[in-house]
């Protein structure tokens, strides 16, 4: 609910304005005039513009709709279940990211594929089957097996839903596709360690099981 609240409070607080200026006029007039179009138009607008990326305007005007602020909570998200740290380096660069000026569906559909190969290679290390797996199957045996925890997992799957969005797009926002491939390294680089504290544990576990015992 707190969640909902920070996201679309402000959004149901000028509705809900637009809603009283609706009943009210309807009480005292009876009838539907420009003040009452005008007064649905509030109501209603905020709650469009969440679901519109991209509106026409006549004379060849534009409106944009960024992505950013979905971008910025699954950020967020990521910090706080630790598949990210706080003001992290990427350091390596990626193949994606050298396309990413030029071609923004190309980059971000190479983006996810480094994501759908970093979860395969943890599927593999805890023995689960991928072969010919999509990437949400993968994700979920990855839940059922522990291997991930919940809030890793929900920020995965929003992160791939946001770029599968922003692939298919007829265009996509520059500033909204290079903050989607910044957070992408991130969470390759996540991932990553994910990947390498599971062969640390194996490679531990080998180790003790291989001890010769001393004899009594």
């Amino acid at each position: 609910m707190k969640k909902w609240l920070k996201r679309y409070g402000i959004l149901f607080f000028i509705s809900l304005h637009g809603y009283f200026l609706i009943v009210m006029h309807y009480f005292f007039q009876k009838d539907v005039s420009y003040a009452a179009v005008i007064a649905i138009a509030i109501a209603v607008a905020p709650w469009i513009l969440t679901i519109i990326r991209r509106l026409e305007l006549p004379q060849g005007w534009a409106v944009e709709f960024r992505v950013e602020e979905e971008l910025r909570e699954i950020q967020e998200r990521a910090i706080k279940s630790g598949l990210v740290k706080e003001n992290q380096k990427t350091g390596a660069s990626y193949s994606f990211q050298t396309v990413l000026d030029t071609d923004h569906r190309l980059a971000l559909a190479g983006l996810r594929i480094e994501i759908e190969s970093r979860l395969r290679k943890i599927a593999d290390s805890y023995g689960i089957n991928t072969n010919h797996k999509g990437v949400g199957h993968l994700i979920r045996d990855l839940s059922n097996k522990g291997s991930i925890t919940e809030e890793q997992i929900a920020v995965i799957r929003d992160l791939l839903g946001l770029l599968n969005r922003a692939i298919h797009a007829d265009d996509i926002d520059l500033t909204s596709a290079q903050w989607a491939a910044n957070e992408g390294a991130a969470l390759l680089n996540g991932l990553d360690r994910l990947a390498a504290s599971r062969a640390d544990r194996r490679a531990e576990t080998k180790k003790t099981v291989r001890r010769p015992t001393r004899p009594g």
